[in-house]
């Protein structure tokens, strides 16, 4: 198993995968647009953001998306993820620490001073959430949803 940076080959894999998790998720209700995912894609490059996926012999088996950005107050930046999936048959193994541990990397690289994770896609959020603690992750607050 690898963990790495994504190249543009890996687009279709990290498509795929991106179809998988909004229909297993808290989101499945929001219509899903392939260009809006490539853009998200396109937009995750040099020290604004990172892709990163988890390979297998079989080919990609999980991403994780982030980007940096100042503070709206600073000009400080820090690190927020946007997704972060596996496919299920590759969950509760190392593979999940291993693409923190990346992240913290790229993190560190590009001058943030801080890493925020969240939980909403209501997959095992309480499992999810006790990976991160054991990363070294603090829990802060959490995430309120309204539909309208």
């Amino acid at each position: 198993m690898t963990v790495r940076r994504a190249t543009e080959a890996d687009t279709p894999a990290i498509l795929s995968m991106m179809h998988a998790m909004h229909v297993d998720g808290s989101f499945a209700d929001v219509p899903i647009s392939e260009e809006a995912c490539l853009e998200t894609l396109r937009g995750l490059t040099g020290d604004n953001g990172i892709i990163l996926v988890a390979e297998g012999e079989q080919g990609l088996y999980g991403f994780l998306l982030a980007q940096c950005f100042p503070y709206f107050f600073s000009r400080a930046k820090m690190v927020a993820d946007l997704a972060v999936w596996l496919n299920k048959d590759h969950r509760g193994g190392i593979t999940a620490v291993r693409m923190l541990s990346a992240l913290s990397q790229w993190a560190a690289l590009v001058g943030a001073r801080e890493i925020y994770l969240g939980v909403s896609h209501n997959v095992d959020p309480e499992r999810v959430g006790a990976l991160y603690e054991r990363s070294g992750y603090t829990r802060l607050g959490g995430i309120y949803k309204k539909e309208l």
